[in-house]
């Protein structure tokens, strides 16, 4: 580990740019321009499922605030007559966040590397399945349980 000389955080040996400051290391390393910096590769544009499964935490993580707003929807899902159309502008944002998501994680964040980039996507797509299938788990133990304690009160009530 080495120190950034311009923020004084702690990096990778091998980083050629502070994670935490944005800043290269070596100037010659460095774009024509900003702009140029935070357009992602048409390689990586792709489906972003840790943003689609995650969408708050994920945004958090990757610092895409915007992602916020599925807590408002939330929110809105408690008012009667709103909860409708709250699930499913909920649903059309996380859909929105898996398609835009590699490009407002590479645009908000400092990254090492495309690689770096591609690395804490993917884990963060991972766990986002890992999550989904434990919830899918519990709901189905509980509505299999829900079944047998149905079926043994029926059976019990009619004697």
């Amino acid at each position: 580990m080495k120190k950034c000389p311009f923020c004084g955080e702690e990096v990778n040996d091998d980083a050629v740019k502070c994670i935490h400051c944005g800043e290269w290391f070596n100037k010659d390393m460095a774009p024509a321009n900003a702009a140029a910096e935070k357009t992602l590769p048409a390689e990586y544009q792709k489906f972003n499922w840790g943003a689609f499964l995650l969408t708050w935490i994920w945004g958090l993580g990757n610092n895409v605030y915007i992602a916020l707003l599925v807590f408002l929807f939330f929110v809105l899902g408690f008012i009667p007559i709103v909860n409708l159309f709250s699930g499913l502008a909920s649903l059309a944002f996380c859909i929105w966040l898996g398609i835009k998501g590699n490009e407002l994680a590479w645009k908000n964040k400092s990254w090492n590397s495309l690689e770096h980039f591609n690395e804490v996507q993917r884990k963060w797509a991972m766990w986002g399945a890992i999550i989904t299938c434990i919830l899918i788990a519990i709901i189905v133990v509980g509505v299999v349980l829900i079944i047998v304690l149905a079926a043994a009160a029926a059976s019990t009530a009619s004697y």
